[in-house]
């Protein structure tokens, strides 16, 4: 700066930008995510934190499902922001969870729309829509109930060997090892 004869000086002191933060930008109700400093020495901030909770040094839990921003302020005043959706979670899955292997038992959740899945069909297959599971042979399968958001509920699934079923006096059958 200058007037005349007589000059100013100013120092300018540049500072990096904290880079973009990467974290994932979904969580479900109850799940956390671990995000990661964009550069050492700044601190987070969540709001609003009735959506999203901010737990030791760079952990989120879902806590409603809604949007939140996430903000990471360096040491030197700098400032990147992400936002954050929280999925809502399925119900807890609710149904007989065992039946005898050739029967059959339904399962259900809400919201509807989510789609049933069996991590072992060797012992029981679910429809994909419907809910019902079927038992094929003796052993446990966890069935999961997923949303198209990612976000799931499961409960395991016991089937007891169809030998195992025997006559109800009355009618029906009566398999022992199933509720």
């Amino acid at each position: 700066y200058t007037v005349g004869a007589a000059y100013a000086t100013y120092s300018v002191t540049v500072v990096p930008t904290p880079g973009a933060i990467t974290s994932p930008s979904s969580v479900c109700v109850g799940s956390s995510i671990t995000v990661t400093d964009p550069m050492p020495g700044g601190t987070w901030i969540v709001t609003p934190s009735t959506v999203v909770m901010l737990s030791g040094p760079a952990t989120l839990t879902g806590v409603s499902a809604g949007t939140a921003a996430l903000t990471y302020t360096s040491g030197a005043g700098c400032i990147a922001t992400q936002m954050i959706t929280v999925n809502a979670t399925p119900s807890a899955i609710s149904g007989t969870a065992s039946v005898c292997a050739g029967g059959t038992t339904t399962l259900s959740a809400t919201p509807s729309g989510g789609m049933w899945v069996s991590t072992n069909p060797a012992v029981a297959v679910i429809g994909t829509a419907s809910g019902v599971a079927s038992g094929v042979s003796y052993g446990t399968a966890t069935i999961s109930y997923n949303l198209g958001t990612g976000c799931s509920s499961i409960t395991i699934v016991t089937v007891a060997p169809a030998s195992a079923a025997f006559p109800v006096i009355g009618g029906g059958a009566f398999c022992a090892g199933a509720d």
